[in-house]
């Protein structure tokens, strides 16, 4: 049986988002989304069902970075759940959702906070980034190990005022991402406008010549 495909525009009414932002989770989360002949975007029934997931995870708050990974791995459990049971795949995928949240709950809980930070830039600069490469190192690690619970405590010298400006920084890049894509979309519908537009008026002109050419030939 022919496996259902959806357009852009019907995936993203199933996952509840606006096109734009498909657009830009298949670019940031390097998802290969297949193409018509046409060169137009065709979702599968795995895309949009793995796609509602990434939603679930961003309206929890999670970041697009630590969620990449998951994508992948969310791909792999449903291909092998297409030559077992279906179900099983989808049990394993939702348990890989849960068991990153947890981990994700584990390592901001087992942060120590050090002395006050101060009002010197670099310092926090460096807190942000050294934070940044502590979290990146336990999402990888988690995502090899099958998400095995970690157990060891993570120690780092950041502030909460640290680790709340480099999760408000790293929101507002998605943001103007977001944003650069909702005006990439709304300029490629004002293309289109423009030349069904142009198209009408160059079928009217037509019928002009014609029409004038037979009250000549009449005469």
């Amino acid at each position: 049986m022919t496996e259902r495909v959806y357009s852009i525009s019907e995936a993203a009414a199933k996952v509840e988002v606006e096109s734009h932002v498909l657009r830009y989770w298949e670019e940031e989360l390097e998802i290969d989304i297949k193409r018509n002949d046409m060169g137009h975007r065709c979702y599968s029934e795995k895309d949009v069902k793995i796609l509602q997931r990434v939603k679930t995870l961003k309206d929890k708050g999670i970041q697009l970075k630590a969620i990449k990974d998951m994508v992948h791995r969310m791909y792999e459990l449903l291909d092998e759940g297409e030559s077992t049971e279906e179900k099983n795949a989808d049990d394993a995928v939702t348990e890989l959702i849960a068991e990153s949240e947890n981990t994700e709950k584990k390592t901001i809980e087992t942060i120590r906070v050090s002395s006050d930070v101060g009002d010197d830039s670099r310092i926090v600069d460096f807190k942000m980034a050294q934070f940044q490469n502590i979290m990146d190192k336990i999402i990888s690690n988690s995502i090899k190990d099958n998400l095995k619970v970690i157990t060891q405590s993570v120690s780092a010298a950041v502030s909460d005022d640290v680790v709340k400006q480099m999760d408000v920084l790293m929101k507002e890049k998605e943001d103007q991402e977001e944003a650069r894509y909702r005006k990439l979309d709304a300029t490629i519908r004002e293309l289109q406008q423009t030349r069904q537009e142009v198209a009408a008026t160059e079928i009217k002109r037509k019928k002009k010549g014609i029409f004038r050419r037979k009250q000549r030939e009449s005469l």
